[in-house]
């Protein structure tokens, strides 16, 4: 029937300066790296997480392993794109071709993102100025401890931070 609904969780940030680098595409930046790096991490001034920046963490709660970051930056740029991760699978004819298992939901075949903010929740818009990160677990499973896994998640990505003293 249409009455079905998919659970989504937002997860926000504030009082931060958003993720940079929107505009730029450039794997070193925070944008970049949260949503398209791999095995790769920020060591910029005043990064938090260097050591590791929490990426897979709201995929844990996820029922199709389907996140969307959305931010606004310092910089005045805005942008989102979705992630899916996926399971790979042999793509038949090719003689052992594997898909590649993750799939964007963005604006062009480089993956760029999408220039404004993802207004999934309708009653959640950031005001001018209040510059931040927002993470929507897209089919959120609030099942079990959901609170514990994602903490737990988290704790596990930022633990050489956490015990080296790198977070401000």
């Amino acid at each position: 029937s249409h009455d079905k609904k998919i659970k989504c969780l937002r997860i926000s940030d504030f009082h931060t300066s958003g993720l940079e680098g929107v505009l730029s595409n450039d794997a070193e930046k925070p944008f970049y790296l949260l949503t398209k790096g791999s095995g790769i991490s920020y060591k910029g001034s005043g990064a938090g997480g260097s050591k590791g920046i929490g990426k897979y963490a709201a995929f844990v709660n996820s029922n199709i392993n389907t996140v969307f970051y959305s931010t606004y930056n310092k910089d005045n740029e805005r942008g989102y794109i979705g992630v899916s991760k996926l399971r790979s699978a042999p793509i038949p004819e090719t003689d052992g071709l594997m898909t590649q298992g993750i799939a964007y939901f963005s604006r062009n075949d480089k993956k760029e993102p999408i220039l404004e903010e993802l207004l999934l929740d309708p009653e959640f818009e950031r005001e001018e100025g209040n510059y931040g990160t927002d993470v929507y677990i897209i089919g959120f499973s609030s099942e079990n401890d959901w609170k514990w896994s994602i903490i737990s998640k988290l704790l596990e990505s930022f633990m050489v931070a956490i015990t080296e003293k790198l977070l401000s």
